[in-house]
Parts: structure tokens; C-alpha cells; sequence
């Protein structure tokens, strides 16, 4: 969470004794978030994004469309409310933070914990495939040849293959002999 936008929410708790937290849509509280907004696009270049989890990490559920409608909407409500410029003005931003920097480097770090976890468990398949048989090309021909065996039809090859190896063991034990006579 920004700290300078708690920051300001609060002045601007203080200032007006209305919550912008607060899950309501009186005038009032818009207005205010509006404001809000306003300074945390305009005078902070903060991403719509990073607004709208301010937002949702204080409790009042605002998506990014919203912080764009509001940030839109603000010059409207300080045509009709004066003191919303008044307040505006109470505020002084330093042109040396680049607040968009700071959210890129969080983005970049929630990039590089997704990556890690990616590496996780590609190691783990890795793991997964190094235990795997390795065949040599007879066996990977013997593949080859029953790759293509529809699924109904397996359980007739297995029982032929199973005959068929049968039928070698009682031959070669059927050995005959040829006796020689004068």
C-alpha cells in the first residue's frame, strides 16, 4: 500500500469528517473520492490499477473504471462545490518522486515471484520426466507400431500379444528329437 496515498485520505478525513472508505454513494462521498482519485492520477501518476487496490485494500470496493469515471468527473464536482479546489490546494506534490516508478518495480516484483513459482514446478517436471524409462529404437518402433491402435480395439491386441507369447514357451519346450538309425 502507497503510504503517501493513506496519507492524503486521511487529510482528507480530517479535513471533511467524511470517510471515503466508506461503501455509500451520497454525493458527498463520491465527491470526495472523486478527489481523491483525481490527485492520485494526476498529481501522483499512479496506474488505474494501483488506484482502485488502494481502494479495495481500505475496504471500499472500486474498480479501475470507477477511478477513471471519478478522476473524469472531478472538474464537474468542483464547479459545484468550490471547496473541493480548496482542498485540493492544501495538498503539495514533489516533482522528484516518480510514483510511477515505485508501482513498476512493484509490478516487477509480483512478475518475478509468478516466474519463480514457474520455475518450481517446471524443475518438478523436470524431476518427473529424469524418472521416466529410457528406450532404446526397438522399443520406441514397438511404440511406434501401437501408437495407432484405436482404444476399443486394446483389449483384443493385449489378449492376442499374451497368446502369442504362450504359444513361444510351450514350443520351445517341445523340443523333438531326431534319432538316428542305420
Amino acid at each position: 500500500m502507497n503510504k503517501n496515498c493513506l496519507e492524503i485520505s486521511q487529510r482528507i478525513i480530517e479535513m471533511t469528517g467524511v470517510d471515503i472508505f466508506d461503501n455509500t454513494r451520497k454525493r458527498e462521498y463520491v465527491q470526495l473520492r472523486a478527489l481523491a482519485c483525481y490527485m492520485f492520477r494526476e498529481k501522483m501518476n499512479m496506474r488505474w490499477r494501483n488506484i482502485s487496490e488502494f481502494f479495495i485494500s481500505m475496504g471500499k470496493s472500486l474498480d479501475h473504471a470507477t477511478a477513471i469515471h471519478l478522476v473524469n468527473m472531478y472538474p464537474i464536482y468542483a464547479k459545484e462545490r468550490p471547496e473541493l479546489k480548496e482542498i485540493e490546494s492544501c495538498f503539495v506534490f514533489e516533482d522528484n518522486e516518480n510514483y510511477d516508478e515505485i508501482d513498476r518495480v512493484n509490478y516487477l516484483r509480483s512478475q518475478v515471484e509468478k516466474l519463480n513459482s514457474k520455475i518450481y514446478k517446471l524443475r518438478g517436471q523436470v524431476k518427473e520426466l529424469k524418472k521416466r524409462p529410457v528406450y532404446n529404437p526397438d522399443d520406441i518402433e514397438m511404440l511406434k507400431l501401437f501408437s495407432d491402435v484405436p482404444a476399443d480395439k486394446v483389449d483384443e491386441l493385449l489378449e492376442r500379444i499374451t497368446l502369442l507369447k504362450k504359444s513361444w514357451t510351450w514350443k520351445s519346450k517341445d523340443k523333438c528329437q531326431v534319432i538316428e538309425s542305420y
